[in-house]
């Protein structure tokens, strides 16, 4: 028994010195470019910045090799740069195999269990074999502030914020300077709505260090969640300073800046989102909001159209693409995308009041459907109480173009007791008198 186990790890240990050896090349140019890890044993000599234990799980880019030096740059950290031996590195394509094999030898290292899981989490997309080697990591060595806080991450993405939240705070009492600990903490407390508790995290991660934009990107999305959009756009200007390659920061400046009237700007913002390589509808959807604020409404169809090949059921693409038609007197595709829209989000309100008076007042006479326009009213009204002077509008004049006009002057008179904007106050007593003279309403654009 015992002779087999001193053969197998015999032939661990081979292979642990191929992998070890098997970088991108021979050649020492070969290195230059490359994407590496540390190797556990690893100590880099320090150029700017600070080594630290965090720092094995780092990913670096190596910028020059001189015999056989390598000069490294922090993926994580743009202000830390160190010097190591190619003995001391491995390529990162052979990161995860290299950590297995490590693990085989010697399963006694947290470390390893830590490295090989964030592999599993962030490049093999396995949560169950992530938490698997973090639940490890934490059983060898409880004390590991660095164990605690990448489980807490895999809870987080797991929608387990009671468990995420326990090791974030166990990870702040082993490390009270962890200021990613902090972070994430703050990302779990808003989740969960507990926005006072997030907001003081995120400031006391930016205190304990000042120069991660990730800190900010998420202060910024809260401040702006809270509608607090000058801080919120401070604070994404410092997190895009800091350069963060983040398109979702982007987006998120994007759409305050829209709030903001400041439409050149959110343009330029998405677009930039776009060239950092979105994936999602968001850049697409923001972009074509902005287009239909600028009426610009060709623009805004294209840009809406590809939101809605990227996601078929988002329901606000549909909307406002039907607004955009609607613009453009295309009636027919207005009433599908508004068909749509109330498909997929049938509690939205806009939705049947878009339908309802697209429907009761089109130019075109065969897009309207007095009875079908009266049901999106009703249900319009019902969602809203029947508090809103444009949705009773809406079912006033529903119930003229179905030819009940003594229905449509009783709910025009209850729109206009509603109505709040002054401003409106003519074109409801324009209807109302149409109403009363039995004429449906034609808006005409």
């Amino acid at each position: 028994m015992a002779r087999g186990v001193l053969v197998s790890r015999l032939v661990v240990g081979v292979c642990l010195v191929m992998i070890a050896s098997a970088g991108p090349g021979a050649g020492a140019e070969e290195w230059v470019g490359k994407r590496v890890v540390l190797k556990i044993e690893a100590r880099p000599t320090a150029t700017e910045g600070e080594f630290a234990g965090r720092r094995l799980h780092d990913v670096f880019v190596v910028k020059s090799d001189e015999n056989g030096k390598l000069r490294i740059q922090s993926e994580n950290d743009r202000d830390f740069r160190a010097t190591v031996g190619t003995d001391e590195v491995v390529a990162y394509e052979k990161a995860f195999d290299y950590y297995t094999h490590a693990i085989e030898a010697d399963p006694r290292k947290p470390d390893l269990f830590i490295l090989r899981g964030v592999r599993w989490q962030n490049e093999r997309h396995d949560l169950d074999k992530a938490l698997a080697d973090f639940n490890e990591a934490v059983r060898l060595d409880p004390s590991d502030a660095l164990a605690h806080e990448y489980r807490g991450l895999v809870w987080g993405k797991k929608q387990d914020h009671d468990r995420a939240i326990a090791d974030f705070n166990d990870s702040i009492r082993l490390d009270p300077t962890s200021a990613t600990s902090y972070n994430n903490r703050g990302v779990e407390w808003r989740a969960r709505k507990l926005y006072a508790k997030a907001l003081a995290d995120f400031s006391v991660a930016i205190l304990l260090d000042p120069r991660l934009p990730d800190i900010y990107a998420n202060r910024g999305g809260l401040q702006a969640e809270l509608r607090d959009y000058g801080n919120a756009l401070a604070d994404f200007d410092m997190a895009i300073h800091l350069g963060t390659k983040d398109a979702q920061t982007f987006i998120n400046r994007g759409r305050v800046r829209a709030v903001r009237k400041d439409f050149d700007k959110a343009l330029l913002d998405f677009d930039e989102a776009l060239r950092l390589g979105a994936v999602d509808d968001q850049a697409y959807l923001n972009r074509g909001l902005v287009w239909f604020l600028r009426k610009d409404y060709d623009k805004a169809v294209r840009d809406l159209s590809e939101a809605i090949r990227l996601d078929p059921n988002n329901s606000q693409a549909h909307q406002y693409r039907g607004y955009s038609w609607d613009r453009m007197k295309q009636y027919a595709h207005a009433l599908a995308d508004y068909d749509r829209a109330v498909d997929l989000d049938p509690r939205n309100q806009w939705n049947h009041y878009s339908r309802a008076w697209l429907l009761a007042t089109c130019p075109d006479p065969r897009c309207r459907d007095g009875a079908k326009a009266v049901e999106s009213a009703q249900k319009a009204c019902e969602i809203s109480r029947y508090r809103r002077a444009s949705y009773l509008g809406a079912l006033a004049a529903a119930y003229a173009e179905s030819g009940d006009f003594a229905a449509a002057v009783k709910w025009q008179t209850k729109a206009l007791e509603e109505l709040k904007d002054e401003k409106l106050t003519p074109n409801f007593q324009a209807r109302l008198k149409l109403y009363q003279e039995k004429k449906p309403y034609r808006d005409v654009q």
